[in-house]
């Protein structure tokens, strides 16, 4: 007989849903690879949230079903290596209304429903209550391994001896925890000198809503490399704030010695005073 478990938003459940891509990012792709019996490595760059669990399902022969609405086409960023099909699923999941029905062989079925359309609190579930106890035990395991994974990542994003370990574990932290990605790029702006660490943390900060202005602006009037300060000045004008901070900062670099530098803080001036 096939379980059908209903996973409510109470369970805390891990996953990623980056905010929309920026001018800058990378191009919108995605690749799923199958790399054991149920585990698979996933690597997506703004890939319609929809079309990512779907082609999830075919790799995995997963029936997946995703309602219609402004959820399904989200942007979603997020690199998983060799994980448990499960795992990715909690992670890609998180924040949102599903249910997933297991049979003999594992996952069957993945249904995501639009905001409204499945109680919070409350699910569809045809197992009986020690599969239901087992069911909740196991997942609130998960979310414990979870945390944990999460504070190896923070370790190795502020202290691995490796640039790419660095910016790998923060964009892996990215998809799993913005928050805790905002405060680790924050950090790693004053303490890293890696160009590529550097152009991640902005990178990350530039998603975030409201954008961080404070730790940008840093940046842009720090001694970093050119084109890091030159992002962080972007990305700290991005939503078109004219913030007395930001205005500030950007009359003051029109006389930066670096001509790229100055090019870039009248141009954004000028677009703040239209």
């Amino acid at each position: 007989m096939t379980r059908a478990m209903a996973l409510p938003l109470m369970l805390v459940l891990a996953g990623a849903a980056s905010a929309s891509a920026t001018p800058g990012d990378p191009e919108p792709g995605m690749r799923v690879v199958q790399t054991g019996r149920a585990r698979l490595t996933v690597d997506a760059q703004a890939a319609p949230f929809a079309e990512l669990l779907r082609e999830l399902g075919r790799t995995m022969r997963i029936t997946v079903a995703v309602d219609p609405g402004p959820d399904a086409a989200t942007p979603i960023t997020a690199t998983f290596n060799d994980v448990p099909v499960e795992d990715a699923l909690r992670r890609l999941l998180r924040g949102r209304n599903f249910t997933i029905e297991y049979g003999a062989a594992g996952i069957d079925e993945v249904h995501v429903y639009q905001e409204g359309a499945v109680s919070r609190t409350s699910g569809a579930w045809r197992a009986d209550p020690p599969s239901r106890a087992r069911s909740y035990a196991r997942l609130a395991r998960a979310a414990a391994e979870e945390q944990e994974d999460l504070n190896t990542l923070e370790r190795t994003a502020l202290d691995a001896a490796e640039p790419d370990e660095r910016m790998g574990a923060l964009s892996t932290i990215s998809a799993l925890d913005n928050t805790r990605a905002r405060d680790i790029a924050i950090a790693l702006l004053t303490r890293d000198d890696d160009e590529e660490v550097l152009s991640t943390a902005v990178r990350i900060l530039r998603q975030q809503e409201p954008v961080p202005l404070e730790p940008l602006l840093s940046v842009a009037l720090s001694g970093k490399p050119v084109r890091v300060r030159i992002e962080a000045l972007q990305a700290a004008s991005a939503d078109g704030r004219t913030d007395r901070r930001l205005l500030g900062a950007l009359k003051s670099l029109m006389s930066d010695q670096d001509e790229e530098v100055r090019e870039t803080a009248k141009q954004l001036l000028d677009d703040l005073s239209q």
